[in-house]
């Protein structure tokens, strides 16, 4: 399926889960000594059974697909209407307690966001959850901003703008390995982030041919009404070759799966 077919898709459906999981689904050996003491390592975390020693390898499986399927629904951000089409129905209490302890935080920070009534109560929000550096890049910004203003463009930032950022930085799973983007404001004050795209040749993408000369551009502009928008357009081409061309409104879970898709390809543009 094709980068513009997966963009479809998730534009015309309702939020997916990342993959479906099934008792035949492909799990990790357990080894006998793990089998005979009734643990198992799932990520981080080492799982005891304290019913029983003796756990048969079926059962064992069977109760690893639930923990990994767990745990990309939370991922997804998935609704307890979608564990149960997952078929997550015997959860032990160790992984309710730490699916509702993530939930929690999640919801936590979201209330903490919008219910801010200032621009400095919202950066202390990500300041308080280590993100000081787009706080940092915030603050010069806004003084090139007074800088350098066009004629009708507005000083400041929505606050509710504000928010929609900080909450994306906040919410998406992959913060981290996102480059650098580059942080401005457009004429209204709409907190916007903007990034090149590469035009490498990435191996095995069959999307490499529509990146063409140069490099593309993607910019992503967070306004009040809690809905985003999103602008993509593949690098300059030659001999009349097609471009990638993508111009919508995005929810919040949304924009981070469209995000996704083009991760690979974004660049820091002032590097």
């Amino acid at each position: 399926m094709s980068i513009i077919d997966q963009v479809e898709k998730i534009l015309r459906d309702s939020l997916p889960l990342s993959q479906s999981v099934s008792e035949d689904s492909s799990l990790p050996d357990v080894n006998e000594h793990e089998a005979d003491s009734g643990s198992y390592m799932l990520g981080d975390f080492e799982y005891h059974d304290p019913e029983s020693p003796l756990l048969d390898r079926k059962r064992q499986h069977k109760e690893f697909s639930y923990y990994s399927a767990a745990l990309l629904v939370l991922k997804s951000h998935a609704s307890r209407s979608e564990w149960k089409q997952f078929g997550l129905t015997h959860r032990d209490d160790w992984t309710n307690g730490f699916l509702e302890s993530m939930a929690s935080k999640r919801a936590r920070l979201q209330q903490e966001v919008f219910a801010s009534q200032t621009h400095e109560d919202v950066l202390d929000v990500l300041s308080k959850n280590k993100l000081e550096e787009f706080v940092q890049d915030f603050a010069d910004y806004l003084v090139r901003r007074q800088y350098d203003l066009d004629e009708g463009e507005s000083p400041g930032v929505f606050v509710q703008s504000l928010q929609s950022w900080a909450w994306f930085l906040l919410d998406y799973p992959e913060l981290g390995n996102l480059p650098k983007a580059e942080t401005s404001a457009d004429i209204d004050g709409c907190l916007e982030m903007e990034w090149e795209l590469s035009c490498d040749e990435i191996q095995d993408d069959p999307e490499n041919e529509f990146y063409g000369n140069g490099r593309g551009l993607a910019v992503l502009t967070f306004y009040p009404a809690s809905l985003n928008h999103l602008s993509i357009l593949s690098g300059a081409y030659t001999n009349g070759k097609q471009r990638i061309t993508l111009d919508c409104f995005l929810s919040h879970d949304k924009t981070i799966q469209i995000i996704d898709l083009f991760a690979e390809r974004l660049v820091n543009p002032n590097e």
